[in-house]
């Protein structure tokens, strides 16, 4: 690749790269909480396999050795990876295009709507898995744009060890293989297959043989399973728009999206069969779990974003969209993403932090019961507030019966003996325990302005009840 052709998607990701680091979240989600938790003890016992999470093999691995190089809290090396990551993956995709016989405005413009959609600004300013999906994605679409079709199905074949679900990624793929090249396609399904059979297999094999559940499925929450409602094909379609943007710009996205499919399938372009497979399969497993998330479909934001590009390069009408669109993008999305880089913003933060400047660095927090929409506050509280936490499902015994409460009196009896012991007071809001059996031992703290902060919560100091 000549210095122009490489300086030139350079030049064009640098744009999505500085917002990035100008907009890194300080309201991390759920997950990116609890990775940077499970980092933070891997890194403590020096082994990425101490905590290896089985729905995303490659993540915990990767962001050890990444974190293992920088000196800083693994939230934030978590952030920075993602962030590196992100980008080229972004590079990537700009190469790709600046292979192609395309102008230089619909190549900038179609890595800018990428680089600004929302897959990607959150990828790049979060601790979060699906990075690796987006890399291994672009890489396996310029080794194959480059005339290496085995390791662009080797790169494919990587994607499940960046989240599991990218298995209809995987049979998409083998199916447009399959397909076009019949019988010559074998030599492609091995690289295809491999890379996550055999990691895969080492860890169910030997489980299945002793007639145990595999991991993958013991550490699966199956919660999310539901059955299909009339509207859920709706929330499907519509989590393809907020791949690109959230709020009601969705649902005009998600209409240009399938006008953008619906030429690119009537064209019959290169790739269409695997853009075809790979949602119809990705979209049936939706419509049964979590219908409505776009997180879980992050990888199809790229192969959209070239179905786009296919459909307004082609209409010379529509072309004026791509200067429209990364306009809109960024005008509707910073706002939001700014907002998230204010830690001032994140109630969930700044309750955590009251807890730390409450308690003492050597104390325990027993927290469960909570109420619905709160458990992203339980991941805060322990990482933030540099505290161990303790939940009353750890305890052997039955809560919901006197004996089994009894028990977790004694047991908390015994702590507090020993080392400072604090209750969230969510722990009596929708849980088995019950207010009255512990007030005796409880002593409510009167800091006004961590009240403040904790509000609606309170936070009780433990007392060993005296005999």
């Amino acid at each position: 690749m000549s210095k122009w052709k490489l300086g030139l998607p350079l030049l064009v990701c640098a744009i999505p790269l500085l917002l990035y680091a100008a907009t890194l979240s300080d309201n991390f989600n759920f997950d990116g909480t609890v990775f940077a938790l499970l980092l933070r003890q891997s890194l403590a016992v020096g082994s990425p396999f101490s905590h290896l999470h089985f729905q995303h093999l490659l993540y915990g691995p990767a962001t050890f050795l990444f974190a293992r190089l920088l000196p800083m809290d693994p939230l934030r090396a978590l952030q920075l990876f993602g962030w590196g990551v992100t980008g080229l993956s972004l590079f990537l995709f700009a190469s790709v295009l600046s292979k192609r016989s395309l102008s230089l405005s619909l190549r900038t413009g179609a890595t800018l709507i990428l680089g600004l959609s929302f897959t990607f600004w959150s990828a790049g300013t979060d601790a979060e898995v699906h990075c690796l999906s987006l890399l291994f994605l672009c890489l396996a679409l310029y080794l194959y744009q480059s005339g290496r079709e085995r390791w662009a199905a080797l790169a494919l074949g990587l994607t499940p060890l960046a989240h599991v679900l990218n298995l209809a990624l995987v049979a998409g793929a083998a199916g447009e293989l399959l397909y076009r090249k019949g019988k010559r396609a074998w030599h492609l399904l091995f690289p295809l297959t491999l890379p996550w059979a055999l990691p895969y297999g080492v860890l169910t094999l030997p489980s299945l043989w002793r007639g145990e559940r595999p991991l993958l499925l013991r550490r699966t929450d199956t919660s999310f399973f539901h059955t299909p409602g009339l509207s859920t094909p709706w929330q499907d379609l519509l989590s393809l728009g907020r791949l690109f943007i959230e709020g009601p710009c969705a649902i005009p996205f998600t209409l240009l999206l399938l006008l953008s499919l619906l030429f690119l399938f009537r064209r019959r372009g290169e790739g269409s069969i695997l853009l075809a497979l790979w949602l119809s399969l990705s979209l049936l497993f939706h419509l049964f779990w979590e219908p409505g998330n776009p997180e879980l479909k992050s990888p199809l934001v790229v192969p959209l974003t070239l179905g786009l590009l296919s459909l307004l390069s082609s209409k010379k009408a529509l072309r004026p969209l791509f200067l429209l669109l990364p306009l809109l993008l960024f005008s509707l999305q910073l706002p939001q993403f700014w907002q998230n880089h204010d830690p001032a913003n994140n109630r969930d933060l700044q309750r955590a932090l009251a807890i730390e400047r409450l308690t003492e660095p050597e104390s325990l927090l027993l927290i469960g019961g909570s109420p619905k929409g709160y458990q992203r506050g339980k991941a805060y509280v322990p990482y933030f507030s540099r505290r161990v936490l303790l939940l009353p499902e750890t305890f052997p015994g039955d809560l919901t019966t006197e004996e089994g409460r009894l028990s977790l009196r004694r047991t908390l009896d015994g702590i507090a003996k020993s080392r400072p012991l604090y209750l969230l007071d969510d722990l009596f809001l929708g849980g088995p325990l019950r207010r009255e059996e512990f007030s005796s031992s409880l002593e409510e703290l009167s800091d006004k302005e961590c009240l403040a902060a904790l509000a609606p919560f309170r936070l009780y100091r433990y007392r060993e009840k005296a005999p």
